[in-house]
């Protein structure tokens, strides 16, 4: 998709949001580019032991990367400098990062147009209904003019993948009174938001598609409550989601 878009370049500033316990996004990006990233949570999970086992994974991959060999040879020389780091301040060190935790989840400790480039996966299903929105928003903020924001959403029901001999999208059966009730918690909080109202919010919050990619689910036998009837079948049947947004000049 960088090759195609070039939303990253040499010298960007990056912001990883909900980056987790390995910083898997900025990580990968830094493989490749000389860039500087600020890695963003809500609360700290970090692992090094695991941010480590799964680099020395990445190292046998780096051709699906498509770089050039000198992108290639330099991301090799990186990835052995982190496996042999002791601790995450020594990586920061390493990777120019810096590690904030905002318990706000709406990126208000950011200054505005910050960053050429905000990065999420698999986190913006996390993140409470009533405040991804702002989150959102949050993102238009902190850009610059011109930035990009890409995320990866996984809309699956997560509970799905403990019991597969269910529906992918098993919680679309429920009404907000029964998920609620018997299913929403706080261990792996899931917010039910489908499609088309993620793309409602990027487009409030004055942000541009460039790209999106979706995987579709079939959703043979799933009875689905009245709240998602109305959906176009490309909405229902939406388990992932790319979007890649730009922020006008």
């Amino acid at each position: 998709m960088n090759h195609r878009y070039g939303f990253l370049k040499q010298g960007d500033k990056i912001l990883e949001v909900g980056t987790g316990w390995l910083h898997w996004e900025a990580i990968v990006i830094r493989l490749c580019f000389d860039v500087r990233s600020v890695l963003c949570d809500v609360w700290d999970n970090r692992q090094l032991t695991a941010l480590k086992d799964y680099i020395a994974q990445l190292e046998g991959m780096l051709d699906e990367l498509n770089g050039d060999d000198a992108q290639l040879d330099g991301a090799r020389r990186l990835i052995s400098q982190i496996k042999a780091v002791q601790s995450f301040d020594e990586l920061y060190r390493l990777l120019d990062f810096i590690y904030v935790i905002d318990k706000s989840g709406e990126l208000a400790s950011f200054e505005q147009e910050a960053f050429d480039f905000v990065v999420s996966s698999d986190v913006l299903e996390h993140v409470h209904k009533d405040s991804a929105f702002s989150l959102v928003k949050g993102f238009a903020k902190v850009l610059k003019p011109g930035g990009y924001s890409m995320h990866k959403n996984d809309m699956n029901d997560h509970l799905y993948y403990y019991s597969n001999t269910v529906s992918p999208k098993q919680y679309m059966h429920y009404s907000d009174r029964i998920w609620k009730r018997y299913f929403e918690n706080d261990v792996q909080y899931i917010n039910r938001i489908q499609l088309p109202e993620w793309r409602a919010m990027f487009h409030d919050a004055g942000l541009e598609l460039v790209h999106e990619e979706t995987r579709l689910e079939d959703l043979k036998g799933l009875e689905l409550a009245p709240l998602y009837q109305d959906l176009l079948l490309d909405e229902k049947t939406c388990s992932n989601v790319i979007f890649l947004y730009r922020k006008s000049l």
